[in-house]
């Protein structure tokens, strides 16, 4: 007797289009919680742009980026490694805003959270950043 192979059938993905997508956006664009999540993002973000930008050129070769090193040598970074604070920013809002883009639809207090996390984690990096140049500067 021969087993016969069974063939797996897998659902189609989802597939977005266009207007889908924009649809999507001006959705969660509109809600209170979710596009003012985004908003305080965006200008927190434009704000640690601008102050790099602003005042990279009077950095000193070397800043204190790393607090949880041991004080001395360890903690410092050059004055472009700065940039690792709004990089990291926009990591974590991208991801945090593609998959509450995804969840939306389906789970509104889980969306909301994850842009609420990436307001806060934009929130944090810019009071670093503030600090850091307060103290270099």
């Amino acid at each position: 007797m021969t087993k016969r192979k069974q063939r797996l059938n897998f659902p189609r993905p989802n597939t977005f289009s266009l207007p889908q997508v924009r649809e999507r956006s001006e959705v969660i664009w509109h809600d209170r919680v979710s596009g003012g999540a985004l908003r305080v993002t965006m200008v927190l973000l434009a704000l640690q742009v601008g102050l790099l930008l602003w005042w990279g050129r009077e950095l000193p070769p070397e800043v204190p980026l790393f607090y949880g090193r041991p004080w001395g040598a360890a903690m410092l970074a050059s004055g472009s490694g700065l940039w690792l604070l709004p990089l990291s920013a926009v990591g974590i809002a991208g991801l945090n805003g593609f998959l509450g883009g995804l969840m939306y639809s389906k789970d509104k207090l889980a969306a909301r959270i994850l842009l609420a996390v990436a307001a806060l984690a934009c929130g944090l990096s810019s009071f670093a950043l503030g600090k850091i140049l307060l103290l270099v500067l």
